[in-house]
């Protein structure tokens, strides 16, 4: 198995564009390639390209915090969940599904107005600001994998025991700011 883990840059935020500047898709999108996310992952993908290339033999794994959420998210049927937008088309997700990998949550759950799996942000339940507005919740953490017989048995956004609210937070028993992604696979 080749395990790599990535922590992209975290400004700007797209669903903060998007949610509270109300800016049309094009904007947040351009903003997005502006991140330095979009780029830091082709390079992690480049870095990986030969444990890709050889993921039939060896499975892959890319997992950590991507600070964007994912195209197979924000669609046309989820604009409930994702302040009225429909789809929209993030580039970081895009690219890493173009390089052969699946996210383990969404083959687990493929519906994502049933089982959105937010990682962002179980302890903000109002945006930080003291502006009162719901934060953005999103699944911005992901395992995502390549490998002829790696199956997904099961994948969850995961917290456990008390997870108190912000600022609240000095007791909370969740030591994240984020849920986790738990990942159950099998390999035939």
């Amino acid at each position: 198995m080749a395990l790599w883990s990535t922590h992209l840059n975290h400004e700007p935020y797209g669903p903060y564009d998007a949610c509270f500047d109300r800016l049309p898709v094009p904007e947040p999108l351009v903003r997005e390639e502006s991140s330095g996310r979009v780029e830091q992952l082709r390079g992690v993908l480049a870095a990986m390209a030969g444990d890709l290339a050889g993921s039939d033999g060896v499975p892959v794994f890319l997992v950590g915090d991507f600070n964007t959420p994912s195209h197979l998210d924000w669609t046309d049927n989820t604009g409930s969940l994702h302040c009225g937008y429909g789809a929209v088309p993030w580039p970081v997700t895009q690219a890493a599904e173009a390089a052969g990998l699946h996210g383990s949550y969404r083959t687990a759950h493929p519906d994502p107005l049933c089982e959105p799996g937010a990682t962002w942000s179980p302890i903000h339940e109002a945006h930080e600001d003291g502006s009162g507005r719901p934060e953005p919740q999103d699944r911005i953490d992901y395992v995502l994998y390549a490998g002829r017989g790696l199956r997904v048995a099961d994948s969850r956004a995961y917290t456990s025991g008390s997870v108190r609210q912000w600022p609240e937070v000095a007791d909370s028993d969740w030591p994240s700011d984020h849920a986790a992604v738990v990942t159950t696979v099998t390999l035939d």
